[in-house]
């Protein structure tokens, strides 16, 4: 059970990053093929690609989960797409839904992240197999 939640977590976090970037490169494309806007969508792509990468670093960290079977999830960034990983597993690519909201669809799991008052991301709650554990975020 540790196990599941522990890569439930990670795959939800990789399955956010895959679905987001997805959806990035989608626009992207369609934005370039129109040759009165190459220049315009090339600067417009670029943007997109620094404001998407900016919006999932809010995730980075380690989250100290409040289930020993779980332990710690550490969230990472690379090349636009986010992981998690658990203490233990092998990292995992989860998929965007909504803001703060994550899909792992290898482990029919979900992620969803929790801001503070002043809006920054300070903790996380994987579901998974009906059940839920919380962590808060400590780096």
């Amino acid at each position: 059970m540790k196990k599941q939640i522990i890569n439930v977590g990670i795959c939800l976090v990789l399955a956010f990053t895959t679905l987001h970037c997805a959806k990035k490169t989608t626009t992207s494309q369609a934005s370039t093929t129109d040759q009165s806007q190459t220049s315009t969508s090339a600067a417009s792509s670029s943007t997109s690609a620094s404001t998407e990468a900016a919006d999932l670093n809010v995730y980075a960290g380690k989250y100290k989960m409040q289930s020993d079977q779980v332990g710690m999830i550490t969230i990472t960034v690379e090349n636009n797409k986010i992981y998690g990983e658990a203490e233990g597993q092998p990292k995992t690519e989860i998929k965007p839904e909504g803001r703060d909201s994550f899909n792992v669809p290898d482990f029919n799991a979900k992620v969803i992240f929790s801001r503070d008052s002043n809006q920054k991301v300070s903790g996380l709650t994987l579901y998974i197999n009906g059940g839920e554990v919380s962590g808060d975020k400590v780096e």
